[in-house]
């Protein structure tokens, strides 16, 4: 299975946005008060988001050139009512998990722990309620998907599994009646299945923007939901779906703060 390593990206965080008069966008990052100016043709998605908002806060990631916005989510410790609309892979080929290094690092209450290496997909959400509405949240989640013991289907076991359930849920998989066949890269059939259920769901960010929670929408919201999409086919997909949730108990996630990062 081919699986990519993670690349070194630039600066990243929550910023100040605005474009300015001259017609650049001026990002001034909030954790180090730099200011970095980048032209709309090489970010015309973002150029226009901005122009629609006016000045505002966004948590950023740039290219390690500073020339290119990779992404811009909607600002931390909020909820966001959104959509699925894919894994990120290259454009023409299909997703494919990454390799997550082993990582450490600090609770909230300054005890440490350890992320262990692992591989990871990336997951697209978009903003489909209120002033944000078009804005992409990116969210990193476990790929903890092996093969079943007793038959062909996928089976989710092991680090992670436990966001990567609620994930999936949330966005309407089954956990009784879907399945997957099981191949080396299930990330196609997933996608397959959440695009067509095309469900509106709610996605809480912590402070630093990252995914801290997948939930239902709230009661009484009325969304009008754009058409689900679906990736266009590649000679190698495989249009077979399906998984059963495993029985062997997740560890828990609310000790793994730092997952998503």
């Amino acid at each position: 299975m081919a699986m990519r390593q993670r690349k070194t990206r630039g600066p990243s965080g929550p910023a100040t946005l605005a474009v300015m008069k001259d017609g650049r966008l001026r990002i001034t990052l909030k954790e180090t008060g730099n200011v970095l100016e980048v032209f709309e043709e090489d970010n015309e998605d973002i150029f226009a988001i901005v122009k629609s908002l006016g000045r505002c806060e966004l948590n950023v990631r740039m290219n390690l050139e500073k020339t290119k916005i990779l992404s811009a989510t909607p600002p931390g410790n909020k909820s966001y009512i959104a959509r699925f609309i894919g894994f990120v892979a290259k454009e023409g080929q299909l997703p494919v998990p990454e390799v997550r290094q082993e990582r450490q690092g600090l609770k909230k209450d300054g005890h440490p722990f350890t992320i262990p290496t692992h591989l990871g997909m990336y997951a697209l959400f978009e903003v489909v309620h209120d002033k944000f509405k078009g804005l992409q949240i990116v969210g990193d989640i476990a790929y903890p998907f092996v093969k079943a013991e007793k038959d062909d289907t996928t089976d989710i076991q092991g680090f992670g599994m436990k966001k990567t359930v609620e994930f999936m849920q949330v966005c309407g998989f089954d956990m009784e009646n879907d399945t997957i066949a099981w191949s080396d890269n299930v990330l196609p059939a997933i996608e397959d299945i959440l695009l067509r259920r095309n469900r509106a769901i709610t996605i809480k960010l912590d402070e630093k923007g990252f995914i801290k929670e997948f939930d239902d929408i709230p009661d009484g919201i009325k969304i009008d939901m754009p058409k689900g999409k679906v990736r266009p086919p590649t000679d190698t997909e495989s249009t077979k779906k399906t998984t059963r949730k495993s029985t062997k108990k997740a560890e828990s996630a609310d000790e793994l703060p730092e997952l998503d990062r």
